[in-house]
């Protein structure tokens, strides 16, 4: 009797322990995908996401090389992919171990040497951006004489 009940009480503190190390995003979150596919589907948003990233650009920059397809997404709509569990993984454009908060299987390589544009203003020339090391907002300014760069990850609505 005494036996039963410490076994049970170690599957359950085995469970209990192995719970935290479960994938990144909820199962349910994206259309199913595999690994060569360029777009994924956000089952809850109804978000197509290009999985590829694009380069460091202005917002003027970004805006073309969404269109016609795609846009660059709002900050709210960015936020929907940053990951609440920060995981540490290569990082090919350091070459080295980073911090990421951004589902790695559904956006794997994702460079975090910078911050991604939104087409969300802040304040007057400026832009919210979201950091994908912290899974913070931030601000770049898009217009006027001095633009900032930040990378690029396009979006579009399916219905």
């Amino acid at each position: 009797m005494m036996r039963r009940t410490i076994s049970a009480r170690l599957v359950l503190l085995g469970l209990v322990v192995t719970l935290p190390t479960l994938a990144d995003a909820d199962a349910d979150q994206y259309v199913a995908f595999n690994r060569q596919d360029v777009h994924i589907t956000d089952f809850h948003t109804h978000l197509v996401w290009d999985r590829r990233v694009g380069p460091v650009v202005t917002f003027a920059e970004a805006t073309a090389l969404c269109a016609p397809n795609a846009r660059v997404p709002t900050v709210k709509e960015l936020l929907t992919l940053v990951d609440e569990t920060p995981h540490p993984e290569y990082d090919e454009t350091t070459g080295g171990l980073v911090t990421k908060m951004i589902d790695r299987d559904a956006f794997p390589a994702t460079p975090v040497d910078a911050e991604y544009w939104t087409s969300s203003p802040s304040s007057p020339n400026y832009l919210f951006t979201v950091d994908f090391s912290t899974g913070s907002t931030a601000t770049a300014r898009y217009n006027g004489a001095s633009l900032d760069k930040r990378r690029l990850r396009c979006v579009r609505f399916q219905k």
